[in-house]
């Protein structure tokens, strides 16, 4: 197959790619990817060389795009990192409602947060709160902090299926962008106004160590939703927490008789000692469901 005659500005175009290219690639992936080559002044060819660069960077974090071994990607590709990012936003919690009745109640819960004040999805939020006598809702943020302290004092009423609150506590602190994972804390639209990312190793290797630790955060938010919409009997289960975790709220604001509603979630200082706290603890293996047991098991 002949390669494509390039005019003279789109040969210096595919020649500086193909530069940038070489020294990603001898710089940080050589050992991973040493039979690799590629014509320099060749779109296609660059484009393929760009895409089992991009492959293997996907093993180590996620990347945005799936590149489909397309030459004006390889482009911009050569020129900084293109991580993903899985934060929520209104539109994300908006698309949740109607899927599942938990999804419902959450972006429900999220309303109360600033989210996307007023309109059906509160209204049939309301509905939900009153179906499950959640006498007074909480916002999520502060479900998610009593929930976290209710487990670190070892509270009774929770001591079956602890992970999964834990998994709970998790899932809202990802709704809400307190995760304190950059991956998961970020969605698409705040990172694309962070700055592009450069190829720098201290960039690289720190981006990987994020992901390691982002991964299994995120694995346990949605194990956790998997695991609400299971069956009806985690369902309530869950919906039973939520009421009991509100009522707390609401007795611990009263006993001090000060309302916490003007107090934002970034002026919080506890956030993230408690989660630091939550998670220096031991979680037993056997505090798992029969049913998550069996997964891991198969």
């Amino acid at each position: 197959m002949k390669t494509k005659k390039l005019d003279p500005r789109d040969l210096a175009r595919c020649a500086l790619t193909s530069l940038r290219l070489a020294r990603i690639h001898q710089n940080f992936f050589s050992d991973a990817l040493p039979d690799l080559k590629w014509k320099p002044v060749d779109e296609k060819s660059t484009a393929k060389a760009a895409s089992k660069i991009l492959g293997h960077v996907g093993t180590l974090f996620p990347l945005w795009e799936m590149w489909d071994d397309d030459y004006a990607m390889a482009e911009d590709f050569s020129q900084y990192i293109p991580i993903t990012v899985f934060g929520v936003d209104d539109e994300y919690i908006s698309d949740m409602m109607g899927s599942h009745i938990w999804h419902d109640l959450e972006a429900y819960l999220f309303a109360f947060d600033g989210g996307f004040g007023g309109g059906e999805e509160e209204e049939a939020g309301e509905e939900l709160a009153c179906q499950f006598d959640i006498r007074q809702p909480a916002p999520i943020w502060k479900i998610f902090l009593k929930l976290e302290m209710m487990l670190i004092e070892g509270d009774e009423r929770l001591q079956q299926y602890r992970v999964q609150w834990r998994n709970m506590a998790r899932r809202f602190r990802y709704l809400t962008a307190n995760t304190e994972h950059q991956f998961l804390d970020r969605d698409i639209e705040t990172q694309s106004y962070s700055g592009q990312i450069p190829w720098e190793k201290e960039w690289i290797d720190a981006l990987t160590e994020q992901w390691a630790e982002a991964e299994p955060y995120l694995d346990s938010t949605w194990a956790f939703v998997n695991w609400v919409i299971e069956s009806p009997g985690n369902f309530d289960l869950a919906i039973a927490v939520v009421r009991l975790v509100c009522d707390e709220v609401a007795a611990d604001e009263q006993m001090a008789n000060v309302s916490l509603n003007e107090v934002h979630t970034e002026d919080h200082k506890d956030l993230l000692t408690i989660q630091q706290r939550l998670n220096a603890m031991e979680w037993d293996e056997n505090d798992k469901p029969e049913n998550e047991k069996e997964t891991e098991a198969s």
